[in-house]
């Protein structure tokens, strides 16, 4: 049997130009697979625009109606 013949020693044996090409496989499979995970987001900071996230905030409760008003006067300057 081939595979008897060779044992563990034959993946070593295999060569540098062997471990190369599975050591280039693998590192295009995580590439492949980062950038299709990510290509769909975009950053929130530039995705909306700035009363948007005034809203958002209002919304949130992170500030009051007073600030509110303010700076939407302030953004619309």
């Amino acid at each position: 049997m081939p595979w008897n013949h060779m044992g563990w020693n034959g993946w070593w044996h295999m060569g540098n130009a062997g471990l190369t090409g599975i050591i280039v496989v693998l590192v295009v499979l995580v590439l492949l697979v980062v950038g299709v995970s990510g290509s769909n987001r975009k950053p929130e900071a530039y995705s909306d625009s700035p009363e948007e996230i005034l809203k958002r905030r209002y919304a949130r409760g992170e500030i009051g109606k007073e600030e509110y008003d303010r700076k939407l006067v302030d953004l619309h300057r």
